[in-house]
């Protein structure tokens, strides 16, 4: 993570995600030969102006892609092999169109690998028969909470061989949100308190006018930096 930030800071143009891999690819894998380890990683970047994402996988768990639209769910995976199994790797992105309402899931294998008294393994299908389940809840903590009781449910235990880590990307276009009363104030409130919680923020742009009314009429805009645009936005993100 360190060395890509350095990329990211030291160039004048942003690098593209293969680049940053192959930035920490060249600081690690001799290192990671050399202690006879890997490394999976997937780095994913998402642009909403042109409503995609670009993805580099390095042997990672597949990211499960649930669409707004046909309220399916598709898997992306990429190309690439661990960090630390070979000098030699050309990375190669994966590309992919989102749209407002879409989901982004990523996971570790300890979610898909449980197992229970049987020895059969949780799954990529019963995750995304999880997901399916409660992406309705529009909040992705609580999506991730009920993910994890599902999995302690199937495994009949709350202790784990292997880490159980999970992220989920909602896609929300608030320029289009001409409408919000107290529940989804509250569904945004508790959304910048779980991310705050592991030090990270939220910043919101292009509010519609009665939207961005509301928040200042309950004093929300004391709470949540507001942007006119998203490219105010990403700067403020980036001091």
């Amino acid at each position: 993570m360190r060395t890509m930030s350095r990329m990211i800071s030291s160039s004048d143009k942003k690098p593209m995600p293969e680049e940053l891999v192959r930035g920490a690819h060249e600081r690690l894998v001799r290192e990671l030969i050399s202690l006879e380890s890997f490394v999976t990683l997937c780095y994913v970047r998402l642009d909403l102006k042109s409503q995609s994402i670009r993805l580099v996988d390095c042997g990672h768990t597949k990211t499960i892609h649930y669409h707004s639209s046909t309220r399916k769910c598709t898997f992306l995976q990429g190309y690439n092999m661990p960090l630390g199994f070979t000098e030699q790797d050309v990375y190669k992105p994966v590309n992919a169109k989102i749209e407002t309402g879409d989901m982004l899931f990523f996971y570790s294998d300890g979610v898909t690998e449980a197992r229970n008294k049987a020895g059969e393994f949780f799954g990529e299908d019963h995750l995304v028969e999880c997901i399916l389940a409660n992406v309705h809840l529009d909040d992705p903590g609580e999506i991730i909470n009920n993910v994890r009781q599902t999995v302690e449910k199937f495994s009949q235990s709350d202790t784990f061989a292997d880490d159980l880590t999970c992220v989920a990307v909602m896609i929300f276009d608030m320029s289009k949100l001409e409408f919000i009363d107290s529940s989804g104030c509250g569904v945004i409130l508790s959304c910048l308190r779980k991310i705050n919680s592991k030090d990270g923020d939220i910043k919101l742009f292009g509010l519609t006018k009665p939207v961005r009314t509301l928040f200042e009429l309950i004093r929300m805009h004391r709470i949540f930096d507001i942007f006119n645009t998203k490219e105010e936005a990403v700067k403020a993100h980036q001091l």
